[in-house]
C-alpha cells in the first residue's frame, strides 16, 4: 500500500505517530505458527495465541529499514492526518467501511489501546526481522 506513495511522493505516511513502538508482523510467520499448531494438534477447543514481530519498533525505524533496503536510506516518514489517510486509501479503491476499520486501527495505536498483552517470550516472537521483511518489499517495490 505504501509503494505508490514513495514512489510518487517520496514519502511513506500513515496515521501512527513515529514514536510509537509497535510489534509488526509478517503473514508468513503468522501461517507458519498456524499450520506447525495444526500439524501438531497441540491444542483443544477454542485458544488464541498473541503473537509478535521479531522486534518492537517504531515507524521511523521501519520507514528508515525499507528506505534503505530500496536505495533511499533517507526515506523521510510522514504522520498522516486521519482525514487524509482516508481519502489516499480510498483513491486506491479501499471500501468506505475499510477506510473506517483501518482509520479506528491506527487511532488505536496512536491511543495506546493497541499493545502487547504477554510479555515477549520465544513461544510468541516470531522470527521475520523488519530488515528480513525489507528485503521482500524491495524485491516487490524494484520489480
Amino acid at each position: 500500500m505504501s509503494i505508490d506513495a514513495i514512489r510518487n511522493m517520496g514519502v511513506l505516511g500513515t496515521p501512527v505517530r513515529s514514536d510509537i513502538p509497535i510489534d509488526p508482523i509478517t503473514t508468513r510467520d503468522i501461517g507458519a505458527y498456524a499450520a506447525r499448531r495444526l500439524a501438531d494438534l497441540d491444542f483443544s477447543g477454542n485458544s488464541s495465541q498473541e503473537l509478535l514481530g521479531a522486534a518492537s519498533i517504531t515507524m521511523e525505524e521501519a520507514t528508515r529499514a525499507l528506505g534503505t533496503a530500496i536505495g533511499q536510506p533517507d526515506l523521510p516518514y510522514v504522520q498522516l492526518s486521519y482525514e487524509d489517510f482516508g481519502q489516499a486509501i480510498l483513491g486506491m479503491g479501499m471500501s468506505q467501511s475499510a477506510v473506517k476499520v483501518a482509520t479506528e486501527m491506527y487511532r488505536a495505536f496512536n491511543d495506546g489501546l493497541i499493545v502487547p498483552e504477554e510479555e515477549r517470550s520465544p513461544e510468541n516472537t516470531t522470527p521475520t526481522t523488519i530488515e528480513e521483511f525489507a528485503q521482500t518489499f524491495a524485491n516487490v517495490f524494484n520489480g
